[in-house]
């Protein structure tokens, strides 16, 4: 009888995780609150504090400020293990096409950079390593799209996608990344008289 009730107890809980998280609610009122997705496995995703969230392996989570496709995101990226980590944006988590948007692929022999699955662009030897912090930074201005990380432009371009709100994160097997101090600031179009 014992066992039946823990069973029934632990499927109630696991299905009563939420698919959507907040972050920056609380502790870091200096930042934007960003909504998050759960795409995979809402258990496979979880806040670490206000302003902090834990991916683990083979999961995928998007985030995005609401109404605000034109932005300069920020973050701290922290790879705990693994080698498999892919970035989209101009996607989004509810489009069953997963072969939209401007992908940043990491693996073992450096990025490769991909628009709608066509290869743009890449930076062999180019590794995010173990339990460092790069500050990453994904600016979205019109039909540009750059991506830098800390001070290396990884990839601009003018890009023929709808720009969207969402930016995806996805890791592959025993890879596991801490996001940090995620934050959207909306950019003005700024008219020319």
């Amino acid at each position: 009888m014992k066992s039946f009730i823990l069973i029934i107890l632990s499927l109630l809980v696991a299905s009563c995780a939420s698919d959507y998280y907040t972050m920056n609610k609380f502790r870091n009122v200096k930042l934007p609150s960003v909504v998050g997705y759960r795409a995979n496995n809402p258990m496979s995703v979880s806040l670490i504090t206000d302003d902090a969230l834990l991916i683990e392996e083979n999961s995928k989570t998007s985030l995005r400020k609401f109404d605000v496709t034109q932005y300069a995101k920020s973050f701290i990226l922290k790879k705990k293990s693994g080698n498999d980590l892919i970035i989209t944006g101009r996607t989004s988590p509810l489009d069953l096409d997963t072969t939209k948007g401007i992908k940043l692929v990491f693996s073992e022999i450096g990025i490769n950079i991909f628009e709608n699955e066509k290869l743009i662009g890449s930076k062999p030897n180019y590794r995010i390593q173990k339990d460092l912090e790069y500050i990453f930074r994904i600016i979205q201005d019109g039909d540009y799209y750059t991506t830098i990380i800390d001070c290396d432009t990884i990839i601009k371009f003018k890009s023929n996608i709808p720009a969207t709100e969402y930016t995806e994160f996805a890791t592959g097997n025993d890879t596991e990344i801490e996001l940090y101090s995620f934050d959207v600031q909306e950019l003005y179009e700024n008219p020319d008289f």
